[in-house]
């Protein structure tokens, strides 16, 4: 049985997970961006070692079109308004996003943040 060294040898850096996207080093806004919502949609489903390649693949998706869909948004905010060409491209934008986090089934999950009464008591009280 090859080490885990031999079994990443021959992949790419995206999949050994050395780097996000190939050809970006990560340090744009809008990359941090993409990265946090991708992220984010694979943290609501339980996290990147509980979901299969596509649905990696899907939360990423989500991730890019949330940016794109942001960026029409700024636009808007800034400008008061969008033309036809912007809109025509956030509509489909959005449905395309409703579409694929519909296919991931996005739920989310409420976390349970109940405390046992020694730790509310000691947090009411300000102990550490």
């Amino acid at each position: 049985m090859p080490s885990d060294d031999k079994a990443k040898h021959g992949k790419s850096a995206v999949t050994n997970g050395f780097k996000y996207l190939e050809d970006c080093d990560g340090r744009s806004p809008t990359f941090r961006r993409y990265r946090d919502l991708a992220e984010g949609v694979t943290s609501d489903l339980g996290g990147p070692d509980r979901l299969s390649t596509i649905q990696l693949q899907l939360a990423r998706r989500i991730g890019g079109l949330g940016v794109l869909c942001e960026a029409l948004e700024s636009k808007l905010c800034a400008d008061g308004k969008l033309c036809e060409e912007d809109l025509a491209a956030y509509a489909t934008l959005t449905n395309a996003l409703g579409r694929t986090a519909a296919r991931l089934g996005i739920k989310r999950a409420s976390k349970d943040v109940t405390l046992d009464l020694h730790d509310y008591i000691r947090q009411r009280d300000g102990a550490p």
